[in-house]
């Protein structure tokens, strides 16, 4: 995480992942991505999408503002919820 205007997350599951699925995080029971986040500058956006083997995007980046309590004009410095459905990011492999 960063207290800087940009940054990013990248959670990691397991280095065995791409040479073995019973390694990955399988979404299939699960509906939704809920997180928090806290803008630092006015208006800000965050996007979302879902990297799978060797780091490549699977599915589409979604904008998280329609799913995010602070919608189109969070405030500043205050923690927002978000929950994105798995569904919107149209993921063609549901083990990440």
């Amino acid at each position: 995480m960063t207290s800087q205007q940009w940054g990013g997350w990248q959670p990691f599951v397991s280095a065995n992942c791409q040479a073995s699925v019973t390694s990955c995080f399988d979404t299939t029971p699960y509906k939704y991505l809920i997180f928090s986040a806290k803008p630092t500058v006015a208006n800000q956006t965050f996007l979302l999408d879902i990297l799978s083997k060797n780091d490549t995007t699977d599915g589409i980046a979604v904008s998280t503002t329609p799913f995010c309590s602070g919608g189109a004009n969070p405030a500043v410095g205050v923690w927002e919820t978000c929950k994105i459905p798995l569904a919107a990011l149209l993921l063609t492999d549901t083990t990440i």
